[in-house]
């Protein structure tokens, strides 16, 4: 019991709240700073949603590394510092419990939320978006004798290496790399793309070609052929035999909704005698079976719907009118941070209430 204490006392030193807190700045300003460059996405899953990341050769902690330290930070100062006898302290109390509950909420959420996006021309509507950080591999195969034309999409796992077959035809997973670089390099054994590049897993601080390079072997009816693809490779990479026609490539995984969303029309302002924009906005419709209504979506305002959430992200021009890019959130529990932030408050509301009333006895 002594040795626990011993620890707990440790974990709630100031000194460790301090660190944690000034990581967290300097996680807020590189985020921050990062995003015109790589995107919002990018940033959430280098940065906030991640253990660690790299400043130039140096390794820091990441957002999920500094929620937990928080937290038992915060655990062990409520059970070694509170006094849970004394009633004028309840609402701290209460509070305390509160920030610990919003912390490890967002460690919940940061594990287990989607994140995807899409893109809508005025007058479109979908029924799905593109996930961010998941991907397929998308095998578009003709065979001339039977006349078939199939799309076939095998999601990618990172962590291993697969083995896909389909009408005879055997893929089998050599090499998986994330945020990869491309390095010019004849390779014989190769076709295609791969066949003058190798792909090499990139550290943060370098520039990434790619967020994900694909080795394969394709064999059927005993060819054998080795393939390198990535992620919006500029060129489709195909095969083709006497039989069959096949293209290979890496898209982001499809997820459906469970309601269609329609872009009637996108409005932007842009600063005065500048092509600067001030503000933009999607004024989106939402058909769910037999419901439908109208929202706007715009900085700092989503549209929240059966645990999705709609944030307008950018926007482009393009010669068939506005492209409104919005990224997709799923979350089915994203109540939980509001009651959390409900607990903090009535936390703090009783403490003032216990504060008030002490003075006023003291004055009387």
């Amino acid at each position: 019991m002594k040795i626990y204490l011993r620890f707990l006392r440790r974990f709630a030193s100031i000194d460790i709240l301090l660190l944690t807190l000034i990581g967290l700045m300097l996680l807020i300003y590189f985020g921050t700073v990062e995003q015109e460059s790589i995107g919002l996405f990018k940033v959430q899953e280098i940065y906030f949603h991640s253990f660690w990341y790299w400043y130039k050769f140096i390794p820091l902690p990441g957002g999920k590394t500094l929620l937990l330290i928080f937290g038992i930070n915060l655990i062990a100062q409520l059970i070694t510092r509170s006094n849970f006898k004394n009633f004028k302290k309840i609402g701290i109390n209460i509070a305390h419990i509160g920030s610990i509950f919003l912390i490890f909420s967002s460690f919940y959420l940061f594990s287990y939320t989607t994140d995807g996006s899409i893109n809508l021309l005025e007058g479109e509507s979908v029924g799905h978006y593109k996930d961010f950080k998941k991907f397929t591999l998308t095998i578009n195969y003709s065979n001339y004798s039977s006349n078939k034309n199939i799309l076939y999409q095998f999601p990618i796992d990172h962590s291993l290496l697969q083995e896909f077959n389909f009408d005879g035809h055997n893929i089998k997973v050599q090499k998986v790399l994330e945020n990869c670089l491309l390095k010019e390099k004849k390779r014989d054994d190769f076709i295609g793309f791969a066949s003058q590049f190798e792909f090499t897993k990139a550290i943060q601080y370098e520039k990434r070609e790619s967020d994900l390079c694909l080795e394969f072997d394709h064999q059927s009816e005993g060819q054998k052929s080795k393939i390198g693809i990535f992620h919006l490779m500029p060129r489709i990479q195909s095969l083709n035999s006497d039989k069959s026609k096949m293209t290979f490539q890496i898209e982001n995984l499809t997820h459906s909704l469970p309601f269609q969303i329609k872009l009637i029309h996108f409005k932007k302002e842009y600063y005065q005698d500048t092509m600067i924009a001030k503000s933009y906005k999607s004024i989106v419709s939402i058909k769910d079976q037999e419901k439908e209504f109208q929202s706007t979506i715009e900085m700092n305002r989503p549209l929240r719907y059966k645990g999705y959430t709609f944030y307008q992200a950018a926007f482009s021009e393009s010669s068939n009118g506005n492209l409104s890019q919005l990224s997709v959130s799923k979350n089915h529990n994203n109540e939980i941070p509001y009651f959390s932030s409900l607990i903090i408050s009535l936390g703090l509301l009783i403490h003032l209430i216990i504060v008030i009333f002490n003075s006023r006895i003291k004055n009387a």
